[in-house]
């Protein structure tokens, strides 16, 4: 990662560590409205997000909705394969997740999928 990509790291995760509990809700929440209202997401199957960890956006919502609305969810997950790579595996209500080594909840037992599929 170059210097000025992990000083912006750095400086977000700061900003976000000063937010009250109930402006990051309110921020994630104006997040989620964003993207279910996007066309692209409206028109997409196969979504893929994060699970959120410490004080990022929090994801659980936009990952409901993607259920309730018959989508694929897919999440990042340390690949297995290649050091400082992801896979995306699908994930549902009954994927098993695991703290990888950043203490990031991530699939543990599903296949990476083809990423050409991802809208």
């Amino acid at each position: 990662m170059t210097q000025d990509r992990t000083t912006m790291r750095d400086d977000m995760k700061k900003m976000r560590s000063h937010l009250s509990v109930n402006e990051r809700r309110q921020l994630s929440l104006l997040i989620e409205e964003n993207v279910l209202s996007h066309d692209s997401y409206q028109h997409a199957n196969h979504v893929a997000y994060y699970y959120s960890a410490h004080n990022e956006v929090a994801t659980d919502g936009l990952i409901e909705q993607a259920w309730l609305s018959h989508k694929e969810v897919y999440l990042p997950r340390l690949s297995q394969q290649s050091i400082g790579l992801m896979d995306f595996c699908r994930y549902t209500r009954d994927t098993k997740l695991e703290k990888n080594t950043f203490q990031i909840a991530e699939p543990s037992e599903s296949l990476p999928a083809d990423i050409e599929i991802l809208d």
